[in-house]
């Protein structure tokens, strides 16, 4: 695997995740083959993640820093799942690692495929100055723009929901901005697995 990690930009590698059965504070990383490489304290994971990692799970794990994280392997009945078969919703080394772009998938309102594209668009950021000019909601969404992989603009539009608009609030390097874009309709999977969706 050649990996960045999105917390110190070291390589991360592929190892087991496993619960101490003699301590349930302490986590296990080991390699594919069963032996230890680090004791972890489960609330240190925990601080750096944003989704639980199952017992036995494959993860990947930065030696510098201690970050582990679960990482999606394939795409099964419109699910994420990891290389250990556990259901994952949000990944959480979508900084640098532009995992989104490894899968095919179709489009589960329309049937068609997913294309590789990426997505801008100007955050507003909510602060005391913005409150005081703008709008809320309305004033802090802006028109997503969607690219081909050539910079192509391929279609553009006006979020109606701001619960939606804001999960675009963390993407903030160009690799997180990568997106599986359905041309049929407003879906679109982003590069930390979260769905963004609009009726027609």
């Amino acid at each position: 695997m050649n990996i960045n990690c999105s917390k110190c930009l070291s390589s991360m590698n592929e190892y087991k995740f496993v619960y101490n059965e003699n301590n349930e504070d302490i986590g296990l990383i080991k390699t594919m083959e069963d032996n230890t490489i680090k004791e972890i304290a489960i609330n240190e994971v925990y601080e750096k993640t944003g989704v639980e990692i199952m017992n036995m799970d494959c993860v990947i794990y930065c030696t510098n820093c201690d970050f582990v994280c679960a990482y999606p392997f394939k795409y099964v009945d419109n699910e994420f799942l990891t290389k250990c078969d556990n259901m994952i919703n949000y990944y959480d080394n979508f900084l640098e690692d532009n995992i989104i772009h490894k899968f095919n998938i179709s489009c589960k309102y329309c049937s068609n495929n997913l294309e590789k594209y990426h997505l801008e668009t100007d955050i507003i950021e909510e602060n005391e100055e913005n409150f005081k000019t703008l709008s809320l909601p309305n004033d802090f969404i802006n028109d997503i723009n969607i690219y081909d992989l050539n910079n192509n603009l391929i279609k553009t539009f006006k979020p109606d929901n701001y619960m939606e608009y804001k999960k675009l609030h963390e993407l903030t390097t160009e690799i997180s901005k990568n997106i599986l874009c359905c041309n049929g309709c407003k879906f679109f999977i982003m590069n930390n697995l979260q769905e963004f969706y609009e009726p027609e």
